[in-house]
């Protein structure tokens, strides 16, 4: 049908972006952002809940004790937005310096993609049952077609948010091993430093 086909264009255009290679980066970020920003809106319904709003995020992907009540509940909106934002990229950029820019990615594409398929699976599964079940609303004088288009519509979007969720709370739970090279470069330069230290030191006792 025309709403599955609409939807499965979609699907498929991501897929091939990640299947060939693009660069993910900006769009991680975006989803990122948009992350906490929708959690922001959330919890500022009747004032901003700043405790309730940290333990959420924690709860979605930020690690515990990165977000101190204190710095944010005090900041507008927009404020509080950006300042979340600027730590989570700072402890996600940290990832990055530890295993590379290329490594990292490829382990964006990877955890997309795996997310992608698993949603997009349960998603048909969903919009099956929907479409068997959707004349039962013709009783009830309700058009079974905007029906169905409505809720198919609305149940692609929330697909969608459970993918941008996924991604990002695995990307930010995950634990990347560094490359062999960067370790033994990195062990390779402390034995150089503590070896030079050790020798400024031995010249210092024999003057």
């Amino acid at each position: 049908d025309d709403v599955m086909n609409k939807q499965r264009e979609i699907i498929y255009a991501e897929r091939r972006r990640v299947l060939e290679g693009e660069n993910l980066q900006e769009q991680i970020e975006n989803m990122i952002h948009s992350l906490i920003e929708e959690g922001v809106m959330s919890y500022s319904q009747d004032g901003f809940d700043a405790e309730r709003f940290v333990e959420y995020m924690y709860n979605l992907f930020m690690p515990r004790g990165s977000i101190e009540v204190s710095d944010i509940e005090n900041l507008k909106t927009e404020q509080v937005i950006e300042k979340v934002f600027e730590i989570a990229m700072k402890i996600y950029n940290g990832k990055e310096e530890r295993i590379g820019s290329d490594r990292m990615r490829e382990v964006e594409r990877v955890v997309l993609l795996q997310a992608v398929d698993s949603h997009w699976i349960d998603h048909i599964d969903a919009m099956d049952q929907l479409r068997q079940g959707i004349g039962l609303r013709a009783i009830g004088q309700q058009d079974p077609v905007i029906a169905y288009t409505d809720e198919g519509f609305n149940m692609f979007n929330e697909m969608n948010a459970h993918i941008k969720e996924d991604t990002i709370k695995y990307l930010f739970n995950i634990t990347i091993e560094e490359p062999v090279e960067k370790v033994e470069a990195e062990s390779t330069s402390q034995e150089d430093e503590k070896t030079s230290e050790e020798t400024k030191n031995k010249e210092v006792k024999e003057n």
